[in-house]
């Protein structure tokens, strides 16, 4: 796998000056936000028609151009049912393809699920839409000081803690003061005007197969997007035959020449020497790394298994990550970086930063890339 720029690098090269406009030191939960599954969430939680004066958040006339993400309801049952679970800043976001010149955008992402009731509780849906929205420098900087002016609501809260549900709105709820302040900081940047990009997991009726794939806008249009490591792939699916004991995924197509393969293999992994096992482990933890590797170099199917897969394969064949010191990613010390989400190692948990049903669903790398993001916004 090629290298890429660290962020620090990055956003030199972007033009972003490396300290906020603010003087805010942050932690993981004050650049990425998961939103509770509160009593209140379904209410209180942004729609897609919620929005400001950038419009709404996804319109429609957008949404009907993406395929349904959900194979057992209709369209409107889809587009009203979602809200957004989980909300990302970032300062540098890559938009080019491998071996291309860097460039990248400064963005806020929002991921959106279905929130439903099920035997009395809440719990979502699998299908999950990512929005994508682009800022100016101008916007950013406004976006920055509403960071901090979050930061400022939740004190020492955030300090130290694990990426998770976020521990203010875990306390005060979906329609708490902290989560009304992000709604409102969302709306006022988010919209219609400045969406650039949608990407989408379509999930199956058996829970055992999901499609992934992403548009860029162009006016009016959503454009299909190719799959990274591909040359001619629109669309990227994955497949589940096996169970939470013995994983047997399948990612359709496969890229060639890849090493990922033999942690995704139960049998594959248990069968593995010990170089194909370190190959696999590198690959994996490349895959994690912002410093290496990003969403417009990896296929989607890789990024939403290598997680669980890496985590339960360097358990199971005793595996010490920390002597992969070129390819794993490192934090600053101030940050805890563990995944601690409930979904563990479900290999039928694709989620990178929302549900899987009522269980928290994170991956490593989202985990990664809000540490970069968190230290390259506070002051040095």
């Amino acid at each position: 796998m090629r290298p890429f720029l660290p962020l620090a690098v990055a956003l030199a090269a972007c033009g972003q000056p490396p300290n906020p406009t603010g003087s805010t030191r942050l932690d993981l939960n004050d650049v990425s936000y998961l939103y509770p599954l509160s009593a209140d969430a379904p209410t209180a939680l942004l729609r897609f028609d919620s929005g400001g004066e950038k419009g709404a958040l996804l319109t429609r006339a957008f949404f009907d151009q993406v395929k349904p993400v959900d194979e057992e309801l209709d369209g409107t049952g889809i587009y009203s049912g979602m809200r957004i679970i989980s909300a990302r800043v970032d300062p540098c976001f890559p938009v080019n393809k491998k071996g291309e010149p860097l460039s990248c955008k400064k963005q806020v992402r929002l991921v959106a699920q279905i929130v439903e009731t099920k035997a009395g509780a809440l719990t979502t849906r699998d299908g999950t839409l990512h929005l994508f929205f682009d800022l100016s420098d101008a916007e950013w900087a406004l976006v920055v000081d509403g960071v901090g002016a979050l930061k400022a609501l939740a004190g020492s809260a955030t300090d130290g803690k694990p990426l998770d549900v976020h521990p203010v709105m875990k306390a005060e709820g979906a329609g708490g003061a902290y989560a009304r302040q992000l709604n409102a900081l969302i709306t006022a940047h988010c919209g219609a005007e400045n969406l650039s990009r949608v990407a989408f997991m379509v999930a199956g009726k058996d829970g055992k197969n999901w499609n992934f794939g992403a548009f860029n806008r162009n006016g009016a249009v959503l454009e299909a997007d190719p799959i990274p490591r591909f040359t001619d792939k629109k669309e990227q699916g994955l497949e589940e035959h096996g169970n939470e004991e013995r994983r047997n995924s399948e990612m359709v197509p496969t890229p060639t020449n890849i090493d990922l393969t033999t942690l995704l293999s139960y049998t594959e992994l248990q069968l593995a020497d010990e170089l194909t096992l370190v190959r696999a482990t590198k690959e994996a933890l490349l895959i994690e790394n912002p410093d290496h590797e990003t969403p417009q170099t990896i296929d989607c199917a890789s990024c939403h298994v290598a997680s669980r897969a890496l985590t339960f394969g360097a358990a199971d064949r005793n595996i010490d990550l920390k002597s992969f010191t070129e390819e794993r990613y490192v934090a600053p010390a101030r940050f805890d970086v563990r995944r601690v989400d409930a979904a563990a190692n479900n290999p039928f948990a694709q989620r990178a930063f929302g549900y899987f049903g009522a269980d928290t669903a994170l991956s490593q790398r989202t985990i990664n890339e809000s540490a970069v993001i968190a230290e390259a916004l506070s002051p040095k």
